[in-house]
């Protein structure tokens, strides 16, 4: 939480980030499976200019995209994301989000897309 309220000021520090200079693999980890519709591959994950760009490819309707995911473990504090979307093809649900004990998500955000069929994909993707 930013800010004052009323009754008190709650101050949070700050206890991960990453600027991207470098993929430092002791923060983060490549997953590399097949996973609704796509396969995930380390090779679509790479930083350039202080960015990390995961992209995706569609060949002849088979996706392959990349996921990461950051070996940090605390949960206290806020978040702070800058996310730029590229041109958004179908078929593409990008998405950041984190994970607590049992699997319990919040989302930090999403953007879908309608399938190759111009379905919406939220209805079989969980």
């Amino acid at each position: 939480m930013r800010g004052n309220t009323s009754e008190s000021k709650i101050e949070y520090r700050l206890v991960f980030e990453d600027h991207f200079e470098f993929f430092d693999d002791k923060k983060w980890e490549y997953e590399e499976n097949f996973r609704h519709f796509a396969q995930n591959s380390r090779e679509m994950v790479r930083v350039k200019n202080g960015n990390l760009i995961i992209t995706t490819e569609n060949k002849s309707g088979k996706y392959k995209t990349g996921i990461v995911k950051t070996k940090f473990t605390g949960f206290r504090g806020y978040w702070e994301v800058r996310a730029k979307f590229g041109k958004i093809n179908s078929g593409v649900w990008v998405a950041a989000w984190t994970y607590f004990p049992h699997r319990y998500e919040i989302d930090l955000f999403e953007n879908r897309s309608l399938d190759i069929n111009n379905k919406d994909i939220s209805g079989y993707i969980t």
